[in-house]
C-alpha cells in the first residue's frame, strides 16, 4: 500500500471509476497503489488531514477515510462495499478479525465482517483515539475523559455517560 500527493491534473488522469473518494471543493489530491489493483484516487478538502488507511486482518479490505468520507474496498473483488459520508472528520480506524471500528470526531461506528454495520454510537465530545481491549473499547475523548464501550452488547459501560446517549 503506497499513498502518495499528486496535483489536480495528475488527479483527473485517474478513471472516474477509480477515483474512490471525491470532494467537489477538494484542495488535495493522492494516488492509492493498492499492489495488484490499478491506481486509486482520492480528493478532500483539508489541508491538515491526510488519508487513513486500514487493512482487514485477512487483508481482503482496506478501509480509507479522508475528511468526512469513508471507504471499504473489498481488494478480492476490487470494488467498493462502503462508501459513506460521515458527519464529522474520520479520526481513527481498527480492524479485528469480526469489527471493524471508525472513529469520527462526534461518533463510534463499528462494522461487522461483513461489512454490515453493527451500531453507531454518538459522543459526548470529541473523540481523539480508540483502543480494543478484549471486548472493551477504550474511546478517549480530547477533554481527557474516556469511555468503555461492549463492542457485544454496544453499550457504555460507564453509568455516568449513559444519559449522553
Amino acid at each position: 500500500m503506497k499513498i502518495q500527493l499528486i496535483d489536480e491534473s495528475q488527479f483527473k488522469q485517474i478513471k472516474g471509476i477509480r477515483q474512490i473518494i471525491v470532494h467537489d471543493h477538494a484542495r488535495k489530491f493522492a494516488s492509492l497503489d493498492l499492489d495488484n489493483l490499478e491506481t486509486l484516487g482520492l480528493s478532500w478538502r483539508s489541508d491538515l488531514i491526510e488519508p487513513l488507511i486500514m487493512l482487514s486482518s485477512d487483508h481482503s479490505i482496506a478501509w480509507i477515510g479522508v475528511d468526512q468520507q469513508l471507504v471499504a474496498l473489498d481488494l478480492e473483488q476490487e470494488k467498493i462495499s462502503v462508501a459513506l459520508p460521515l458527519n464529522s472528520n474520520v479520526v481513527q480506524i481498527l480492524t479485528s478479525t469480526s469489527l471493524t471500528i471508525v472513529l469520527t470526531e462526534l461518533e463510534l461506528l463499528l462494522f461487522n465482517s461483513d461489512r454490515s454495520i453493527r451500531s453507531i454510537k454518538g459522543l459526548p465530545d470529541i473523540g481523539s483515539e480508540i483502543l480494543l481491549q478484549g471486548t472493551n473499547l477504550i474511546v478517549n475523548l480530547l477533554e481527557g475523559n474516556s469511555l468503555i464501550l461492549d463492542i457485544e452488547t454496544g453499550i457504555f459501560k460507564e453509568p455516568a455517560m449513559a444519559s449522553f446517549f
